[in-house]
């Protein structure tokens, strides 16, 4: 069974990797360039875990959103508004975030 999680696109693109949740300030350093973060919580301070991922899915925000104006700047495929992604999306979960449809795609194992 494939799951697909639908969302708000605040930047375009696609691509694959592996989920990181950034749920904590602390959980940023642990984010490295092959990962996708998904987060609760779009707050500036975790700028530099946006920046280091290939893309980005969060449960909150909105077109005009801090994270859908980083994303933009920083050319990095955004679904925003992604009802409870953080409980849903595990951990290491291999993705294919499709911004271009406005989802993302678990992967089966």
């Amino acid at each position: 069974m494939v799951l697909k999680l639908k969302g708000v696109v605040a930047c375009l693109g696609i691509v694959k990797g592996k989920i990181k949740k950034v749920l904590t300030i602390d959980d940023v350093r642990k984010v490295n360039e092959e990962d996708i973060v998904v987060t609760n919580d779009n707050s500036p301070l975790f700028s530099l875990a946006f920046f280091k991922a290939k893309g980005i899915i969060s449960e909150k925000g909105g077109l005009l959103s801090h994270l859908a104006i980083v994303a933009r700047e920083m050319k990095k495929p955004c679904l925003l508004s992604v009802e409870n992604a953080t409980s849903i999306l595990k951990e290491g979960d291999k993705v294919i975030l499709d911004c271009n449809k406005g989802e993302v795609i678990v992967e089966d194992e």
